[in-house]
């Protein structure tokens, strides 16, 4: 876009995501697609914005401690962070859905679950993230916005 001639954009996840985006996506040259886990891989740099979507919800509270540790340390100062989850507050079948999908990722992983957003709010405090506000994605998703403290 000529509005944001210097706009890059890293998409990093596992292996079958990647290949996934790359096939809908193809070549583009200011995406880059990085295979990699959200609690290991390496990207060298500072970032505008960090987005962690629809991904927390895999690991154990260690673990999401761990990542949204990382994810912030590559914001720059003043940069902003989007933790995008699934809700466990609001009207009673969205609480209801969000519960049962919390109980299946537990199920399935033996550790992931969906945090409340008190948690996830905490746990961006706790990485030096301030400002934060909620944003209603949908009936069952929300977006926790902040910035790097400067």
């Amino acid at each position: 876009s000529d509005e944001y001639p210097n706009l890059r954009v890293w998409v990093v996840d596992l292996k079958a995501v990647i290949d996934c985006g790359r096939s809908r996506v193809g070549t583009a040259e200011r995406i880059e697609f990085v295979t990699g886990d959200a609690r290991t891989f390496k990207l060298d740099g500072e970032f505008d914005v960090v987005t962690l979507n629809d991904m927390l919800h895999y690991f154990s509270t260690d673990e999401k401690r761990q990542v949204v540790a990382r994810a912030c340390r590559r914001l720059r100062s003043g940069g902003t962070i989007a933790v995008c989850e699934f809700r466990l507050d609001g009207e009673p079948a969205v609480r209801a859905g969000s519960a049962l999908f919390s109980f299946r990722m537990f199920a399935d992983t033996h550790k992931g679950y969906v945090g409340s957003g008190e948690e996830i709010r905490g746990l961006l405090r706790e990485a030096g993230v301030e400002d934060i506000s909620e944003l209603a994605l949908s009936g069952s998703k929300v977006a926790f916005v902040g910035r790097r403290r400067v």
